[in-house]
């Protein structure tokens, strides 16, 4: 377990070396959450109120560990503020984004999962609770520094090294290090070596990002209907997987399916409709469907979530006056 004595390590880590930043909007959270840190052996805490104050102190220095609250009050929220990290390069590779929320609700829930944080905990957080993931990750972390070190230097063969050394050992990383692997064989286009892989993993565990893996290989491959069978099986599986619907989506393209394509959109924006870039693809495939109705509604939702959204841009708005006043014409037709 962490020690609060200053400088105690565990295993290879140095927790009092590391610095941590605390969002809420609320003073109490914070103050308890840095007293629990504190405890843990980490003093190097700093503390944000809103979206503005965490953009700044991370454009001013790095963290190893950001805890943001989603609900930050007026302005962006915490899904937003890590968007905008990650748009602007303004959180580094190592850096871990825990996202927080009080907010049980289904749209909350799958919009703080759809922007694939580090982690994500639920108030109220204990500092058992608290201990607990910051270990895990850190530890995690740590077995990944030669990874992200080379990934950072764009050294993807030293990077594929290390992920085959750490994903042949039997520990607790050996899968982390496996996902990301075929990830990096994927990105570079080794796609034999990326199914072998997936292959092997299968047989061990049948895991969602497993199967899915092995179905994007088959789509890059063109083996299209059957990597369409197999990604409809992990949507009817876990409905909630949104990952799969994007390879989905683009799988139905490429056979020219583009009712499915929609339908299958459609159906992604349902499970998270707070998603920008969910709505913005929606708006797209149904203006070209020529389903304007269901283009207006995606697009008057982009507009709104644009207001506060870094992936927002003038193109919405002229697209949304385009559809609208293509539809009026339309209706006028009729």
């Amino acid at each position: 377990m962490i020690s609060g004595q200053q400088g105690r390590r565990v295993g290879d880590i140095n927790y009092s070396r590391l610095r941590f930043l605390v969002a809420d909007d609320f003073g109490n959270f914070r103050s308890t959450i840095s007293a629990m840190l504190g405890k843990l052996g980490i003093h190097q805490v700093d503390t944000a109120t809103n979206s503005a104050e965490i953009l700044d102190k991370c454009q001013r220095r790095t963290y190893d560990v950001i805890l943001c609250d989603y609900d930050l009050g007026s302005g962006r929220n915490g899904q937003q503020v890590l968007e905008e990290l990650r748009f602007k390069s303004l959180i580094a590779r190592r850096s871990l984004f825990i996202l927080v929320s009080a907010d049980a609700t289904k749209d909350v829930v799958m919009a703080a999962y759809d922007c694939e944080p580090d982690d994500y905990l639920m108030k109220p957080i204990n500092a058992r609770m608290l201990e607990q993931r910051v270990i895990r990750l850190l530890s995690q972390r740590h077995a990944m520094s030669g990874v992200y070190d080379a990934l950072d230097a764009e050294d993807l063969r030293r990077a594929t090294a290390y992920l085959l050394d750490l994903s042949l050992k039997d520990s607790r990383h050996a899968r982390v290090a496996q996902k990301m692997l075929g990830e990096i064989f994927i990105r570079a286009g080794e796609l034999n070596k990326a199914e072998k892989l997936y292959t092997k993993a299968l047989e061990v565990r049948p895991v969602e990002w497993v199967r899915l893996g092995l179905a994007r290989v088959k789509h890059l491959k063109g083996e299209w209907v059957l990597a369409g069978d197999w990604l409809e099986k992990i949507v009817q599986e876990n409905p909630l997987y949104l990952p799969a619907y994007d390879v989905l989506a683009s799988n139905w393209d490429q056979i020219g399916a583009s009712e499915q394509v929609q339908a299958t959109v459609q159906r992604s924006v349902v499970i998270s409709p707070k998603s920008i870039l969910r709505q913005k693809r929606l708006a797209q495939v149904a203006e070209r469907n020529g389903d304007l109705g269901t283009s207006l509604q995606a697009l008057r939702t982009t507009v709104r979530l644009g207001a506060l959204s870094c992936h927002a841009c003038p193109e919405d708005g002229f697209q949304f006056a385009r559809v609208a006043a293509a539809s009026l014409e339309k209706n006028s037709r009729l």
